[in-house]
């Protein structure tokens, strides 16, 4: 996998360990797809999804430190200005013609908000599961695009026109869940897992979810 340096424009911090990082934008990308990034070529790379539209000269990562991590602590320390590694485009996590049903927990929220700000038919509703409001990524945004579809699954505080529970404990409840669309799925190994059994046993087939999985 080839990377190549580019200039970081802006770095944000989100919430305590979370970050969104725009760079210059040096190719073209589909909505929905990821880009290898690293601090420098001795540290293996890893995925992200892209965090931006199409249409905007620079390309956002969404991210958030892990403890002890190899490459996200590095990543935190960085400004404008510095450069980092970044590979073309990869990943078939794309959206199709039609509206879909869209899961996202954490970070995992990225692949949705390119979606959104690339005009991509929006779903019938985005279930964003979190910890707490400030780790609800981007509400704002989401309420002004989808209004009531954008359904915020809080689980550690009550968050003004909120699910107060997980995601699974949402979909469990849900009396007519349409299965006649596709799901798309994006957030850590353990939701999409769980999320994916729960859609399967209401009757949605395998086929119809596709899933991105952040380790």
């Amino acid at each position: 996998m080839e990377l190549k340096k580019v200039n970081i424009l802006e770095h944000t911090q989100l919430a305590p360990q979370a970050f969104l990082l725009k760079t210059e934008r040096i190719f073209d990308f589909k909505p929905g797809q990821s880009v290898a990034i690293s601090v420098d070529d001795s540290i293996p790379p890893r995925l992200y999804s892209i965090c931006s539209g199409v249409n905007r000269n620079y390309i956002a990562i969404l991210y958030k430190v892990i403890e002890n991590g190899t490459l996200t602590p590095l990543l935190a320390k960085l400004k404008p200005g510095n450069k980092i590694w970044m590979s073309e485009p990869l990943g078939s996590f794309l959206h199709g013609v039609d509206n879909g049903f869209w899961i996202a927990s954490g970070t995992g929220v990225a692949p949705f908000v390119s979606m959104l700000e690339s005009g991509v038919s929006p779903p019938v509703r985005l279930l964003y599961g979190s910890r707490t409001s400030t780790e609800t990524y981007f509400a704002s945004f989401l309420r002004e695009k989808l209004g009531n579809r954008f359904t915020p699954c809080v689980t550690r505080e009550n968050m003004a026109d909120a699910y107060t529970g997980r995601i699974t404990e949402w979909l469990k409840d849900a009396q007519d869940l349409p299965l006649d669309l596709k799901y798309y799925l994006c957030g850590s190994p353990e939701m999409v897992v769980d999320v994916r059994d729960i859609l399967i046993e209401k009757g949605v087939e395998f086929r119809n979810i596709a899933s991105e999985i952040y380790f």
